[in-house]
C-alpha cells in the first residue's frame, strides 16, 4: 500500500507529491465513509423492502411475485457479499452506534432474502432461482 511514509522529502517536488498523498488519502478516506453510509442505507432499505414484498405476496399472482422476488435476491444477496456487512458491519450512517447495528441489519435482510428464496424453492414449477445460486 502506497502512502507518505513511501515518500522521501528531499526537494520542493518531492514535498509536492507528499502533499498530493495526504490530500488523496484524506479524500478517499472521506469517500470511503460516505460510501459506507450508503451501503447501511442500501441494507436499512433493503430489509424494509423485504418485510413489505413478503407481506403483501399473498394478494399478488405467484408468477408475478416470483419474479419481482427472483430479482430482489439476486441483486442484493451479491451485494451483501461483496460488501462482507453481515459478518464485519460498517459503522458509518448510526452515529454512535458502531458496528454492530449495521451487522444486525444486515443478518436480518440476509435471512428475509433466504425465507423468500425458500419460498420460491418451494412453488410448484415457479423455481426461478436454482438451488444455491444465490444463497
Amino acid at each position: 500500500m502506497l502512502d507518505a511514509s513511501n515518500v522521501t522529502i528531499e526537494t520542493p517536488r518531492d514535498h509536492q507529491l507528499s502533499h498530493g498523498i495526504k490530500l488523496e488519502r484524506e479524500y478517499l478516506s472521506q469517500l470511503g465513509y460516505r460510501l459506507g453510509q450508503c451501503a447501511e442505507k442500501l441494507v436499512c432499505l433493503a430489509l424494509q423492502d423485504a418485510r413489505r414484498m413478503a407481506a403483501r405476496s399473498p394478494t399478488r399472482p405467484m408468477h408475478e411475485t416470483s419474479c419481482e422476488w427472483a430479482y430482489f435476491i439476486g441483486a442484493l444477496t451479491p451485494a451483501l457479499a461483496h460488501t462482507e456487512m453481515v459478518t464485519k458491519g460498517v459503522g458509518c450512517a448510526f452515529k454512535g452506534e458502531g458496528v454492530e447495528t449495521s451487522m444486525a441489519l444486515a443478518q436480518a435482510l440476509c435471512q428475509e432474502l433466504e425465507k423468500m428464496n425458500d419460498v420460491l424453492q418451494n412453488r410448484p414449477h415457479q423455481n426461478i432461482l436454482k438451488e444455491g445460486s444465490f444463497l
